[in-house]
């Protein structure tokens, strides 16, 4: 579990969870997720509503919005915290994973999830998450998504070709329609001395439902954020 935290993001157990899973009595996958801390306030007037009463109340109570907290903005609080959380990451990669000495030709190793960090409009804080993951490491860090399709894919707050209209309006609050971030991430770990298994073919996955007919729920997509799918393989 995280140290770092700011804001409701505190009281949200944040972490970073590990696998390691045996695909072969001579091949592993080690898999890490996390969703970090989130950034309140991108509008200027504070986190969205998300219509839930209890979590609404607490951003009041903390102090969410345009105001600051000891001379700190609520941007520039949660922007370090998540940082924080980023070097946490780090140390917990380095630890299971020997500092990339475990990663031999019969290993991958991949980070996954919502992380928060916008490679779309935040060319700088992308780079600084980049860096705190792989400067230094005995081994390469790669986004697999990146690499595939040669950009940064929209994954939240996507729009319609031709209309510009929000593609998911029922879970995504209506501050975020249209923004066009790209929050969620699949980075692969690859040893600088060993050739091992390969994480690849990176895909957006948007998950679209007909629930109003097939689940009986008013949602038409899973998430208010797109899926991720990545191959792995024998090199």
């Amino acid at each position: 579990m995280f140290k770092h935290g700011a804001l409701v993001d505190k009281f949200a157990a944040k972490q970073i969870l590990y696998a390691g899973i045996r695909v072969s009595p001579t091949k592993k996958v080690h898999v890490f997720t996390s969703h970090t801390q989130a950034t309140y306030a991108h509008h200027g007037n504070g986190a969205p509503s998300s219509g839930n009463i209890f979590y609404d109340f607490g951003q009041e109570v903390l102090g969410i919005g345009s105001k600051a907290v000891g001379g700190t903005s609520i941007v520039e609080l949660c922007d370090s915290a998540r940082l924080g959380q980023f070097r946490e990451m780090r140390s917990f990669i380095d630890r299971i994973l020997d500092h990339g000495n475990v990663l031999g030709p019969n290993d991958a190793a991949m980070l996954v999830g919502d992380l928060n960090t916008d490679a779309l409009n935040s060319t700088e804080e992308y780079n600084d998450m980049v860096s705190i993951l792989g400067a230094g490491a005995q081994y390469t860090v790669s986004n697999v998504m990146l690499d595939s399709t040669g950009k940064h894919p929209v994954t939240f707050g996507d729009v319609c070709a031709g209309t510009g209209a929000p593609r998911e309006v029922t879970l995504t609050a209506k501050s975020d329609f249209g923004v066009r971030m790209c929050l969620d991430y699949v980075f692969s770990f690859s040893s600088k001395q060993k050739e091992g298994l390969k994480v690849h073919s990176g895909e957006v996955q948007p998950f679209f439902v007909d629930g109003k007919k097939k689940m009986n729920i008013p949602v038409t997509q899973l998430s208010d954020h797109y899926g991720l799918s990545a191959v792995v393989s024998c090199r």
